[in-house]
């Protein structure tokens, strides 16, 4: 990419970062990379680039809906190993408030029926800087990441009046689940040994219940990676209020601007429409 397209990367970058951060978390993963490649980036990057803004005008109102609870934190924590360039791992989570539960001492078990979904406070979605040795320190450092600003939100929460239990935490990894609850014990892994060490005082202070439960129940495994437009379109209803826009005034369409169908940030589509568009949608 030149100057030009680079400087219009940053400020793209720039403009979406706000909006998601606070409402629309589905696109972290690609304005993450997007923002990792700000100062060497590729025609690759500018075809990524291009797609984000097609599923930006595809979807230019994500509403998140935020449900009446008993204000208990819950945590689910997800890792992908080796799936960012360099041989990167990004780590991700879901914080949300929901209701208490029944049995404070233990954490919930799988066969347990899943607790209110709520709207997200918090969803952590970075890139880790150092390479990671394997998929169980992976989702550790996800542990590490997500319980770290958890204690943070336990104690805001406590000095708002709202005392919590031990905060549940979710992984989709048995192996760092078992280590974590000292299930397991390590070998040959000194250079995880913080991570777990605290992870573990933080268990014993009672702040925490590290739990697994399978992927497909883990609210943070979207976060960790890329997906095709399909499995986008599965999930989207999953994390946003599907609700009608009645009685909203909505614009007269414009004529000069052709409707953007992308779908995803990897597989764009335009609308089929009479004349042929440029990749912001307008007419030629």
């Amino acid at each position: 990419m030149d100057k030009p397209a680079t400087t219009r990367l940053m400020k793209i970058v720039g403009k979406f970062l706000y909006l998601v951060r606070v409402v629309d978390c589905l696109m972290l993963p690609a304005l993450g990379d997007l923002a990792a490649a700000q100062t060497k980036g590729t025609e690759k990057t500018a075809k990524a680039l291009a797609q984000l803004l097609d599923y930006a005008a595809t979807h230019p109102e994500p509403i998140i809906r935020f449900k009446a609870s008993d204000m208990q934190l819950w945590i689910d924590s997800d890792a992908s190993y080796l799936s960012v360039i360099n041989s990167r791992s990004r780590v991700a989570g879901y914080h949300y408030l929901s209701d208490k539960m029944k049995d404070p001492k233990k954490p919930p078990d799988p066969d347990d029926p899943p607790t209110m979904f709520n709207g997200p406070i918090d969803v952590p979605c970075q890139i880790m800087a150092m390479v990671l040795a394997s998929a169980t320190e992976s989702e550790t450092a996800g542990l590490f990441v997500n319980t770290q600003k958890g204690a943070n939100y336990r104690r805001t929460l406590e000095e708002m009046g709202w005392p919590q239990q031990q905060t549940p935490v979710k992984t989709d990894n048995k192996c760092a689940a078992g280590i974590a609850n000292k299930n397991i014990k390590q070998k040959r892994s000194k250079a995880m040994d913080m991570r777990f060490d605290w992870i573990r005082d933080r268990e014993n202070r009672k702040q925490f219940h590290i739990y697994w439960q399978k992927g497909e129940d883990n609210y943070a495994d979207y976060f960790t990676k890329h997906h095709p437009a399909a499995h986008h379109r599965k999930m989207r209803p999953r994390y946003f209020h599907a609700g009608s826009y009645a009685g909203r005034p909505q614009p007269a369409p414009d004529p000069g601007i052709v409707t953007i169908c992308g779908e995803g940030v990897l597989i764009p589509t335009v609308c089929p429409s009479s004349g042929t568009t440029d990749r912001s949608g307008r007419r030629q």
